[in-house]
Order: C-alpha cells, then sequence, then structure tokens
C-alpha cells in the first residue's frame, strides 16, 4: 500500500505561511546573502500557489500585505 504523502492545497498555504513567518523573524539578523535567497523562497512559494492554486494564491498574497 501506497501512502500520499503530499500536502493538500489548503496544506502548501499553511506551509508557506509557516515559512513566511519564520522568514520575517530572520531577516532581522540574516545577512544580505541569506536575506536574498529566503525571500526568493518566499517567491517560489507564490508563484507555485499563483499557478496551481489561484484562489488560495489570492487568500495567502491577502495575507502576506498584511504582515
Amino acid at each position: 500500500m501506497k501512502i500520499n504523502i503530499e500536502p493538500t492545497p489548503e496544506g502548501y498555504e499553511g506551509i508557506a505561511k509557516m515559512f513566511v513567518q519564520d522568514v520575517l523573524g530572520r531577516l532581522d539578523v540574516a545577512d544580505a546573502e541569506d536575506s536574498r535567497v529566503l525571500l526568493e523562497n518566499v517567491v517560489s512559494i507564490s508563484v507555485y500557489l499563483a499557478v496551481n492554486h489561484p484562489h488560495l494564491y489570492e487568500k495567502f498574497d491577502k495575507w502576506l500585505k498584511e504582515k
């Protein structure tokens, strides 16, 4: 029996939010290179949601702008 551990679209949104919270907490202490890499990951998550789950991207984008 194969178990599917792929997150649901909502799971991806939750993962993205937790990741962004962590990134925002580290930006103050990160050097320029680390900050760039962290922000690139946020962009990657945003692009994934925008392409694959536009309705979740809209919620995620609104949430991100509030941060």
